[in-house]
């Protein structure tokens, strides 16, 4: 095939320059400054073209600036046609646009050389409208454009199926699932590899300090090194991810990411670097409801960006840079460690409104995952003791944070603060929250050693027909009600014992075993009662087959397991069933525990230095934005004003104004009110404040499942259960 025909079919160019901002001259890039590790970003805003939704696709370098592929997309719903277009543009290091190339089809760049675009392949729409014999060899070419003009500059033919294109020293490498073949800066060929390993799709080739390496996709849980050798041909196998540190979430060839960070591989030493530590440095949070999963991309040594696609059609870009006169190593550290702690929305926001609103004090995160996490409760449960001796060396944090921990427990023995200090006896933030807030945040003494920023609903839920009453159900009730009905308690395929006794106790067990008072609720005969429920419903459960259709709608169980988030999720259930429901929770003794599954829980410890910047903080969760971000991305919100701003939200989406809002309720008709009204019951029902005890559901899990595994009889269990957990009680509430 001709250049013209590749200019008219393949590509069709039309070259639009909209100059909205000014160059900057060339920089050098930065050289690492010891003990300074932050860096500068600007945000870019993804340009909009009416009656199009904007998809962001790819970010390279072009040497001083950055270069962006967007895909705009028109669908008509009444011809089922759709028109696309691809735009590249230049973005300079303040974040001006500098100029745009437009495209038609979706055309994605392969990579950016210093005067030219690299594409493999073609539009796939416009593939098959040409005449070519065999334009499957189209996948084996590649096509170069000028950045400046849009026009062709030169055609590879590969002889292989072509997957990415980077650019090197001395020209660039195209590489396929077994080839890499090397050019020269005119596309004249240097070097065809063909590897006997299967070579990852993309990120898969680098270069580093004069040497070459390409990646092998071994499995989906390991990757290979291999040293390319120009001269011979081969390619020696060096290492792989397993060895050298390198996380499979996040890879990126020689970079990769992980939870606290970004991350390069230096082959020659066989070590790792952090390049950007996210304690160092500020990443604002998404602003608006996702449409896709936000990501990190790696540039080079000194940049990198994180993409956010929103719902509403617009995409957000963070564009970073490491920047030495930025200097954050020398403010007065607050601490917050717990699990997970960088995989939480809220606490993002609050971190980093207080970080960029502070110039003396900035908050650092410690996960515990990476030193005292297990892969089993009995592993989780040493961990957490492993924890506690290191908290004794220390090291306890400023913030504690996440359900991981009895704050209740730990408040009473002067580990973390009563809040309620803080408010000066205005009570003002009390004032703010949600009834169920309230009451989970408070104890019945009136004090508060935690606060959190949301939470979502964990137990059952059953039909309104069979349970007109409400939602509190005790368990031996329900029993009866099986018995009556002969409907199975819960669905055979989720049936576990120890669960239904884990009910009884575990999620309610600092009152029903009476730690604090003294009285224990339990009976021994009411834990036989409660064990042989538990084997009934398992042991009956196992006949039953599966392939039915909704358990609850057709009778085949009166309980189903379910979390209670938005109004959305709630509404979606009752669709698919085509029946009233409501939350049960867990059945208990004298009624259900309707638990509540806090989202960035935080407790101020009783060690900090800095208790009135720690509450500063704290505070940060009651923000009304703060709010509305987690309330649109499927959490409870505490904050009375914001639920009933989202209330009037899913009523009338079309009468919102409010910017986060407005993603929340983007193309959703208006909420059914009985439903919404079912909703808020669920809402209201949250009673109970979980928190992960490792060494309490060791115990029953062991206890029950010895019935099974030793052959002990219920009298037996019930015995040795009762005196493991009054012991448990002595050694660790009393």
């Amino acid at each position: 095939m001709g250049k013209k025909k590749i200019l008219s079919l393949i590509l069709s160019l039309s070259v639009v320059l909209s100059i909205s901002g000014t160059g900057c001259k060339s920089r050098k890039a930065e050289e690492r400054v010891p003990g300074s590790d932050a860096y500068s970003c600007v945000f870019y805003d993804l340009p909009q073209k009416e009656g199009y939704e904007a998809t962001f696709s790819r970010i390279f370098m072009a040497e001083e600036n950055y270069c962006v592929s967007a895909i705009y997309v028109k669908y008509d719903q009444t011809t089922n046609e759709r028109e696309e277009w691809t735009d590249i543009i230049t973005i300079d290091a303040k974040g001006n646009t500098i100029s745009t190339l437009e495209f038609p089809g979706n055309q994605l760049p392969s990579a950016v050389l210093p005067n030219e675009y690299a594409y493999i392949g073609v539009d796939t729409a416009q593939l098959a409208s040409m005449d070519d014999p065999d334009p499957s060899l189209l996948e084996n070419r590649a096509v170069f454009l000028d950045r400046k003009t849009g026009d062709v500059t030169k055609i590879v033919d590969t002889g292989f199926h072509a997957n990415f294109i980077v650019p090197i020293t001395d020209g660039f490498v195209i590489g396929g699932a077994n080839d890499l073949g090397f050019y020269t800066p005119d596309g004249s060929v240097k070097k065809t590899i063909h590897t006997d390993f299967h070579i990852m799709h993309n990120q898969s080739f680098f270069e580093d300090q004069g040497h070459y390496y390409v990646v092998e996709d071994k499995d989906e849980s390991t990757y290979i090194y291999h040293e390319v050798d120009l001269q011979t041909g081969s390619c020696r196998q060096v290492t792989d991810t397993d060895a050298v540190g390198a996380s499979i979430d996040g890879f990126c060839g020689k970079y990769f990411f992980k939870v606290n960070g970004e991350y390069k591989v230096d082959l020659t030493t066989m070590s790792v670097a952090k390049l950007a530590d996210w304690n160092c440095v500020d990443i604002r949070p998404q602003k608006k409801t996702l449409r896709f999963e936000s990501r990190y991309y790696p540039l080079d040594d000194n940049h990198f960006a994180k993409s956010y696609g929103y719902r509403d059609g617009t995409t957000e870009l963070l564009l970073f840079t490491y920047d030495p006169s930025v200097h954050v190593e020398n403010r007065k550290k607050i601490t917050i460690g717990g699990y997970s702690v960088y995989d939480d929305l809220a606490l993002a926001w609050v971190v980093y409104n207080f970080n960029t609103t502070n110039d003396e004090y900035r908050v650092v995160l410690e996960d515990y995952n990476f030193q005292f996490a297990g892969e089993s409760a009995e592993g989780m449960r040493r961990g957490k003791l492993n924890l506690m001796k290191y908290f004794g060396e220390g090291n306890t944090p400023d913030i504690f944070y996440g359900n991981y921990f009895d704050y209740e427990y730990m408040g009473r023995i002067g580990m973390v603060l009563d809040m309620q200090s803080f408010s000066g006896g205005s009570g003002e933030w009390e004032m703010s929250l949600t009834e169920p807030a309230r009451k989970l945040m408070f104890n019945e003494e009136g004090k508060c050693y935690q606060v959190f920023a949301s939470y979502w609903l964990n137990g059952y839920q059953g039909l309104r027909r069979h349970f007109p009453s409400g939602a509190d159900v005790d368990l031996f009730q329900l029993q009866n009600f099986h018995e009556e009905t002969g409907i199975p308690i819960r669905d055979g395929r989720l049936d576990v014992a120890s669960d239904a006794v884990y009910w009884v106790i575990g999620y309610n067990y600092t009152e029903v075993w009476g730690v604090y008072d003294g009285k224990k609720k339990i009976t021994r005969e009411q834990l036989e009662e409660a064990l042989t429920i538990a084997y009934e419903a398992q042991d009956t459960a196992a006949d039953r087959t599966e392939g039915y259709g909704d358990p609850l709608a057709e009778d085949i169980c009166l309980m189903e397991g379910c979390i209670v988030s938005d109004y959305y999720q709630y509404a979606l259930i009752e669709k698919e069933i085509k029946e009233e429901t409501c939350f049960l929770g867990f059945p208990s003794i004298g009624g259900s525990v309707h638990l509540a599954m806090p989202n960035c829980c935080l407790a101020i410890s009783t060690a900090t230095q800095y208790q009135d910047k720690c509450w500063e903080l704290c505070q940060g969760l009651f923000s009304k934005d703060v709010q509305k971000m987690i309330a649109i991305n499927g959490w409870i919100p505490i904050d009375q004003s914001v639920m009933d701003a989202i209330c009037e939200a899913v009523k009338n989406p079309d009468a919102v104004t409010d910017e986060i809002l407005k993603s929340y309720v983007y193309k959703k008709d208006p909420a059914d009110e009985k439903v919404l009204g079912r909703f808020l019951e669920a809402v209201n029902s949250a009673d109970k404040l979980s928190a992960y005890d490792w060494g309490l559901f060791t115990i029953v899990y062991d206890e029950v499942n010895s019935h099974y595994t030793q052959q002990r009889d219920i009298k037996q269990i019930a015995e040795t259960l009762e005196k493991r957990l009054d012991l448990y009680a002595q050694e660790n509430y009393q």
